[in-house]
């Protein structure tokens, strides 16, 4: 027998970014770098969408492909230290709130 089923999962991902990102020209900086390098985006709320999307996939305590590693919320005192794109871009929080399968 085979099957073919679509899943949806939906998750809530809350994301508590490094200080540095409170500074407009730090943003303005990366929304660049990001246009530059990944895709296009309008401002640095884009980001974080992309961001959250790749979390949903991926999990947290992930790098994250044009921002940076993401820590578990757990271990939020790493936004506390200098900023590294290999270390403390993010703390996040991954809820899976619901799923629906439906036979294809």
């Amino acid at each position: 027998m085979k099957k073919k089923f679509r899943v949806t999962i939906i998750k809530t991902v809350e994301i508590e970014t490094h200080p540095i990102y409170d500074n407009p020209e730090f943003q303005a900086n990366e929304v660049k770098e990001f246009n530059d390098s990944i895709f296009k985006v309008d401002d640095f709320d884009d980001i974080l969408e992309y961001v959250a999307g790749q979390v949903a996939r991926n999990e947290d305590n992930a790098f994250v492909e044009g921002f940076g590693r993401v820590q578990p919320e757990w271990n939020k005192s790493a936004l506390l230290k200098d900023h590294t794109y290999n270390s403390n871009c993010a703390a996040v929080t991954v809820d899976e709130e619901d799923f629906e399968v439906e036979e294809l």
